[in-house]
């Protein structure tokens, strides 16, 4: 389960995921369940990982509708062994801090901004009757 990811206008239901190995998760396709007041996504493994085995998992949410810094997001897991389940334990995950299309930690999840100009300002280069004007 990933956690972390609130404030979105993603709908609770089921919301398809990609990864890098297929395949991987227990529908087809491929999807995770979906909380969105919780913001989380709870994934189910069909193949089995060994440990320390880096996936990459891929997934849509429609941003907030306002500005929001970006949120804390951390993984947890349940792994089933015969009749009893061990738990792994909560971990932060790491985020890309990059600045893209002008936007500082434009790739880090949850961070949404509210587009605006930078400059606004207006002038003329000539005010004369029927002269071109830039």
């Amino acid at each position: 389960t990933v956690t972390g990811l609130t404030d979105s206008q993603t709908l609770d239901g089921s919301l398809p995921v990609t990864s890098d190995i297929t395949p991987l998760f227990s529908s087809d396709p491929e999807a995770g369940t979906w909380q969105q007041t919780a913001g989380t996504i709870t994934l189910v493994l069909v193949a089995e990982l060994a440990a320390g085995t880096p996936v990459v998992v891929s997934f849509w949410v429609r941003n907030a509708a306002s500005s929001q810094t970006a949120k804390a997001i951390s993984i947890l897991g349940t792994v089933e062994c015969g009749g009893s389940d061990s738990t792994i334990a909560s971990a932060a995950m790491a985020k890309t801090a990059l600045t893209a299309g002008g936007v500082e930690n434009n790739l880090t999840p949850m961070e949404v901004v509210v587009p605006a100009f930078g400059v606004k300002d207006v002038g003329q280069s000539m005010p004369l009757v029927s002269a071109s004007n830039t």
